[in-house]
């Protein structure tokens, strides 16, 4: 086997703010150090970000450095610490910890052998709840290691919000629902979601205000209750649209409305940031109403604990929000 850095070119990284040997983050040094105690562990894990390159390599191996020891009791370890691989797009493996106390570990995917030999795009998705301080990829030795091809959509659409949006409980990374959009319709990801810990703060809106994306998904409403929710819901949005008046900005809401009574009034403060929007003319604003992702039938399927969703609630969530990502993205 011939092995890569995944810093090396012709590899790519994407959805980090900062990619150097041993610090892999997903928000920048001087915002990583004025967010809440919660956010600045959280912003280490590598939820969203993937290495990408093409190769006609039969095989791809992994040698992972964690950069901690997670036990999530209603997550499986392929998803809070493992990788997982994609040949042009098709499931090979997941690679994962055997161990909870396990910060090393490798694994080898076999390109599926329903695609044929030649070169294939390879996607390797981090872990969602986890860091990483090295990661180590090996092809067959003389295979060809090239640069990925480009995503269709340049920019990448920005995820923030609660446990959910950093992808529990997804049984591997490729399961978020975030990566099941990416993959259906082709854009990086930047994921911002922070388990228990996103509230809506005024330096995150001005940073995420900042940032060059194709979309918005402020997908938060778990993290706070009343009166928080409330308070700084229409101000966050409103910070991240003066910043980006033509930017499409979805404003998905909770799946879990029928758990108590104020899940029901925190979907409607969603919504009325949705409604205040286009009343005041706002044309690049989308609700998504979490109510209609698991339908009426044997909705305990779609979630672990009622409330973080299973690969099935995932894939629901995804297949109800992809109608809007197309109308957006593919006009």
């Amino acid at each position: 086997m011939k092995y890569y850095d995944l810093l090396t070119p012709p590899l790519e990284l994407t959805g980090l703010a900062v990619k150097e040997k041993g610090k892999l983050w997903r928000l920048p040094e001087g915002l990583i150090d004025n967010v809440n105690e919660d956010i600045k562990s959280l912003g280490k894990h590598t939820a969203g970000a993937c290495v990408r390159f093409r190769t006609d390599s039969e095989q791809v191996e992994l040698k992972v450095t964690l950069s901690g020891k997670v036990h999530h009791s209603h997550m499986a370890p392929s998803g809070h610490s493992g990788c997982d691989v994609y040949f042009d797009k098709q499931f090979a493996n997941a690679i994962r910890p055997e161990k909870e106390d396990q910060l090393y570990y490798e694994g080898v995917s076999d390109r599926p052998f329903y695609l044929t030999d030649g070169l294939r795009d390879v996607q390797i998705n981090l872990p969602l709840y986890n860091g990483v301080n090295d990661l180590v990829i090996g092809v067959s030795d003389g295979a060809r290691v090239l640069p990925p091809t480009p995503f269709k959509i340049k920019k990448p659409v920005v995820f923030y919000g609660s446990s959910i949006t950093q992808g529990a409980c997804a049984s591997k990374p490729g399961n978020a629902y975030f990566s099941m959009l990416s993959r259906a319709l082709d854009f990086p990801v930047y994921c911002l979601g922070f388990s228990g810990s996103a509230h809506g703060e005024k330096n995150m809106a001005e940073y995420i205000a900042g940032l060059s994306m194709s979309v918005f998904v402020m997908d938060y409403d778990h993290n706070d209750g009343m009166p928080e929710l409330l308070e700084r819901h229409e101000p966050f949005f409103k910070t991240v649209r003066e910043k980006n008046p033509d930017l499409p900005i979805v404003l998905p809401s909770r799946g879990d409305f029928e758990r108590k009574a104020e899940n029901r009034e925190l979907r409607e403060v969603v919504r009325a940031t949705f409604d205040n929007a286009v009343a005041s003319g706002d044309k690049n604003v989308y609700f998504i109403d979490g109510e209609t992702y698991f339908g009426k039938k044997d909705r305990g399927c779609f979630t672990v604990d009622g409330v973080h969703p299973t690969d099935l609630g995932m894939w629901a969530m995804a297949q109800t929000m992809e109608p809007t990502f197309k109308n957006i993205l593919c006009k």
